[in-house]
Order: structure tokens, then C-alpha cells, then sequence
């Protein structure tokens, strides 16, 4: 019987994740997502607790690690999401013209 709260989508996207309290990455694969949570696949034992980033094109989550469990392939780590941003290519492109936009639209 499945006791998940929300519906979990398969995936296979690589990513490269930073642990925030040791300051080192490592690459991995998303395996799976909601919008409370991910599962990783990892090369490297993660910690509960830890605070990660996980980045891939586009797309910057921030989150906690809730479990890791070795198996034949790595790690998987479940980690629960505190926030994320996505489309972050069109954030960065932005950051140079929002200064003219906001002083334009203020008439100053």
C-alpha cells in the first residue's frame, strides 16, 4: 500500500549536487520527484540533515536529506525540498536590466 501523500514521477536527469555543509559536489541522477521531495542516486554517502543543492540546466533546488540507503548502483538520498527555482537561464539574463526597468517605470 503506497502511504505517500503525493504522486511521484519517474525520471532519469543528471545533476550535480552541492553539499552546503562540507562545500564539496558530486555528480548524480534524479530519479524521482514530487513537489515536496526528491530521490537521488549517488555515488557518495550523504548524511540526514545535510543541507544540499541540486543544479541542473535550468533549475536550482534546495533542500535536506532526509535518508540514504546504499544499494547495487550507489546511495539513493531522499531529500525534502525547501525551495527551488527554475528557469534560472532567464533570471541570470534578466539580472543586467532590471536596475534600467525599475528606475524607468519609477520615472526617476
Amino acid at each position: 500500500m503506497e502511504y505517500r501523500r503525493e504522486p511521484r514521477f519517474e525520471t532519469n536527469q543528471a545533476v550535480v549536487i552541492t553539499n552546503l555543509d562540507r562545500r564539496f559536489c558530486l555528480p548524480g541522477h534524479l530519479v524521482n520527484f514530487s513537489s515536496q521531495g526528491i530521490r537521488l542516486l549517488l555515488t557518495r554517502e550523504l548524511d540526514a540533515g545535510t543541507a544540499v543543492k541540486v543544479q541542473w540546466p535550468g533549475t536550482l533546488l534546495l533542500g535536506e536529506v532526509i535518508y540514504c540507503r546504499p544499494n547495487e548502483e550507489g546511495y539513493y538520498v531522499g531529500l525534502q525540498l525547501e525551495d527551488a527555482l527554475f528557469d534560472t537561464e532567464a533570471l541570470s539574463a534578466m539580472k543586467g536590466e532590471a536596475p534600467a526597468q525599475l528606475s524607468g517605470a519609477a520615472g526617476w
